[in-house]
């Protein structure tokens, strides 16, 4: 039957991040990206590169070599915020980054918004909170769990595996913010 391989499309994550932040603050403004050296999140960051590349927003990339501790992430954070205060928005492009960059950026009492990536119970509760996290992306977790137990019972129904073999069947991830937060809990 093979291995079926249900992925998120990182790249469309990060140009979902850039359409965002284009939307929210109309092309203009410096955004920071806090990320670390992972396939998965170079491709978001191509995304981000793609759309923000089409608006007069600036990114500023740190953390690459820092690693995916929150702490590594809540350093490169406040350095950057110390060298520009007037940051519009703080990418943490995994969970635990977003997590360091959100505590860096309210310590600062900075204006930026703080977007993350993964759809994590930790990240809904941020933006429930109010707080500068914002946004994260629900990385089609639901809809790849969803998907594998149809797979699987239509394989073992006699079906057969959808897809090529070797080839990755890409879930979509959606943006969540405050108006389409799942409840806590949920």
């Amino acid at each position: 039957a093979g291995v079926i391989n249900l992925t998120p499309e990182t790249e469309e994550e990060g140009r979902n991040w850039g359409r965002y932040l284009v939307e929210k603050f109309g092309g203009e403004g410096d955004v920071l990206l806090v990320t670390a050296q992972n396939p998965s999140l170079q491709s978001r960051e191509k995304g981000l590169k793609e759309i923000l590349g089409t608006s007069n927003m600036k990114l500023t990339i740190v953390g690459e070599s820092a690693g995916f501790s929150a702490e590594s992430a809540q350093k490169s954070t406040e350095t950057a915020l110390l060298a520009n205060p007037d940051y519009k928005a703080v990418i943490g492009s995994f969970g635990s980054l977003a997590s360091g960059a959100t505590i860096a950026v309210e310590a600062a009492k900075s204006e930026a918004v703080v977007l993350g990536a993964n759809g994590d119970p930790e990240e809904f509760d941020a933006i429930r909170k109010g707080g500068a996290f914002k946004m994260t992306l629900a990385g089609g977790h639901e809809f790849g769990g969803q998907s594998a137990c149809k797979i699987a019972a239509g394989i073992i129904g006699g079906g057969s595996a959808p897809g090529v073999a070797g080839k990755e069947i890409f879930t979509t991830s959606v943006i969540v913010t405050v108006e389409n937060n799942p409840q806590s809990g949920s």
